[in-house]
């Protein structure tokens, strides 16, 4: 089978997958509040669909530090404030009652962050 093929496969099942908010909804988890915000450079390639958004982005990830779930995570162009507001914004409708925020820096350095994120 080839890539393109195999790629075109798994971008189908995907697209029909449930969101993170969707999923929660169902299974009500029991998360701390806690959560790790981080930010990883990807490499994307889609196709002629989403061509002006390929090429490098960062993937937007916040981790539950009770539990290790993900409860929310996005693409973006940049680290920049309205990137993470929009990340803050799907956490929110994803049902996670927010208590702490931290931030991992680049060289691994984790730093206190806001409370209370609205």
């Amino acid at each position: 089978m080839s890539r393109q093929k195999t790629m075109g496969m798994l971008h189908d099942a995907v697209s029909s997958a449930p969101t993170s908010a969707e999923v929660s909804a169902v299974l009500r988890p029991k998360w701390s509040g806690v959560l790790t915000v981080d930010g990883k450079r990807v490499r994307v390639s889609c196709g002629p669909a989403c061509a002006p958004r390929a090429g490098r982005m960062v993937w937007l990830c916040g981790v539950d530090a009770g539990t290790g779930d993900l409860p929310h995570y996005s693409l973006a162009d940049e680290e920049t404030t309205v990137d993470l507001v929009l990340f803050f914004r799907g956490l929110k409708e994803a049902g996670y009652g927010l208590a702490r925020a931290y931030f991992r820096r680049e060289r691994g350095h984790t730093e206190g962050g806001a409370q209370g994120v609205r």
